[in-house]
């Protein structure tokens, strides 16, 4: 099961995020594959989200040291 999820994601990542949203658009998934897009992209929003609040609190620590 893990190892099937490895897969998938492994191709949504080859084909990136718009395409993998185009394609949920427009229903090419059935409901089982549905349910692991939106995981992988409940994930690459979560991932983009702790990049941008790790950057904010590097700006943040570099202007208390740069005080």
């Amino acid at each position: 099961m893990i190892d099937d999820k490895h897969k998938l994601w492994s191709e949504f990542d080859e084909c990136g995020e718009v395409e993998i949203r185009q394609r949920l658009a427009n229903q090419v998934y059935g409901e089982s594959k549905t349910f692991a897009v939106k995981a992988w992209l409940q994930h690459r929003v979560s991932q983009r989200s702790e990049a941008a609040m790790s950057e904010q609190l590097s700006i943040a620590r570099d202007s208390v040291v740069a005080s």
